[in-house]
């Protein structure tokens, strides 16, 4: 198994194995294919206020819970299944346990919708544990998958911006933002692109492109560093290089003295030297990095929007900052606040939903389960979870519903899993 942490399941039930992983292989494909936008232009009234209840959870949360409970069927003993992750992945059962108490919290004390939180912490949760099961072999063509899809969604969004089609509109609290020029590609709202693409081109760095060739792997990063621009995250694009230079510069420290290229190698990473070059001199005369360099420059009221946030909690009553607020509570001040578009911190919006105590309580829970997706996986992903959070830090992300956890736990579970032990080579 690529996890030795696995529990240990009857060896007669290849068929419910097999099952399983078609399930898992489903909600993955869901998790990439099917974003908010997209859900919404295939007519699923996915985020919008009404429709039936079945519509506000994302496909991927079915596939995944269906596969998860043939997972657990198949171990023989469902008892036993929990002992084990309790054992062996505790911060699992944390986070289940926090998902569970937030939701019954919500559902008597808050009175608001809680089907969010099944796809933002369920689903995440789903996955990690199918996941961490899967053989060797399975994770390294599950690793193929992922660099393919998301090479076609970095082309799909640099297409789209050099074009200037859109393959799914940008909506945002159920109104069309018709003068966004950035992509939504396939993974959704651009910020969601912007954060999720720069996490994967981390990953790279960080030797999450192990499955690919070497000029492979430079190629897709290039790529990946492109799209960026398209998607327009000031933030994550900030941090991305905040965290990746140092990476490569302690890589290239290490390894001093003790590269070996060959020649067919050394070619072809002139090559793609050459063609960055040329690519990047033609993109910068067509003036393709000028919309995201005023980025920086124009803000579109985003600061005033984070400093807004704090005055909304200062308009809470002492009661609602520890407990929780009504939503019509929070709506309210927020239209008086003028942050339209939700509140630009998933701190502070959990504070103002679901009060402090609350909101400290779950965030322990999170950490736990954080930390576990860090111990099962390779030593990098610290900083990629480090990464994740503070690009989640700046933007209602956790707070409200959003597949961003789940997509990040697969990316980092497949492409930063540890090695396989040596008795796994042969």
């Amino acid at each position: 198994m690529a996890n030795t942490e696995s529990i240990p399941v009857p060896q007669d039930s290849q068929g419910l194995l097999r099952l399983a992983q078609i399930f898992l292989v489903l909600a993955i494909a869901a998790l990439f294919l099917l974003s908010n936008l997209m859900l919404a232009t295939l007519g699923l009234n996915y985020e919008g206020a009404g429709g039936a209840a079945w519509q506000k959870i994302h496909p991927a949360s079915y596939l995944a819970i269906l596969g998860l409970a043939i997972m657990v069927l198949r171990s023989g003993n469902p008892l036993r299944f929990v002992d084990e992750l309790i054992a062996r992945q505790p911060g699992v059962l944390i986070l289940t346990v926090g998902v569970g108490a937030l939701l019954v919290f919500i559902s008597l004390f808050i009175k608001g919708p809680v089907t969010q939180l099944i796809d933002t912490f369920v689903l995440p949760i789903c996955l990690f544990v199918m996941l961490t099961r899967q053989s060797e072999p399975w994770l390294q063509r599950a690793a193929l998958f992922v660099h393919a899809f998301m090479a076609c969604n970095a082309l799909l969004g640099l297409a789209e911006f050099l074009v200037g089609f859109r393959i799914t509109p940008i909506i945002a609290e159920g109104i069309e933002l018709t003068g966004d020029w950035r992509s939504s590609a396939l993974l959704g709202h651009p910020l969601s692109n912007a954060a999720l693409t720069a996490l994967y081109a981390f990953m790279l760095v960080a030797g999450g492109g192990r499955d690919l060739p070497r000029p492979v792997v430079w190629g897709a990063l290039l790529l990946q560093v492109l799209a960026m621009a398209a998607f327009g995250g000031r933030t994550a694009t900030g941090l991305f290089f905040l965290f990746a230079v140092p990476a490569l510069c302690l890589a290239v420290w290490r390894f001093r003295g003790r590269f070996e290229v060959s020649p067919g190698s050394a070619a072809g990473l002139v090559a793609l030297a050459l063609v960055a070059l040329m690519a990047g001199v033609a993109l910068v005369e067509a003036g393709f990095f000028d919309r995201f360099l005023m980025r920086f420059l124009e803000d579109q009221g985003s600061a005033a929007a984070r400093q807004s946030m704090f005055y909304l909690l200062d308009r809470l009553p002492p009661e609602n900052f520890l407990f929780g607020s009504d939503p019509e509570l929070i709506a309210t001040l927020q239209r008086l606040e003028g942050i339209p578009f939700g509140i630009e911190s998933f701190w502070i919006a959990f504070v103002a939903n679901y009060g402090l105590v609350m909101s400290a309580l779950f965030f322990l829970t999170l950490f736990a389960f954080l930390r576990e997706l860090n111990r099962v996986s390779a030593p990098a992903s610290l900083y990629a979870i480090v990464m994740f959070i503070l690009i989640c830090s700046t933007s209602t992300s956790l707070a409200s519903k959003t597949a961003s956890l789940a997509v990040f736990v697969t990316l980092t579970a497949i492409l930063l899993r540890k090695p396989p032990p040596l008795s796994e080579h042969g």
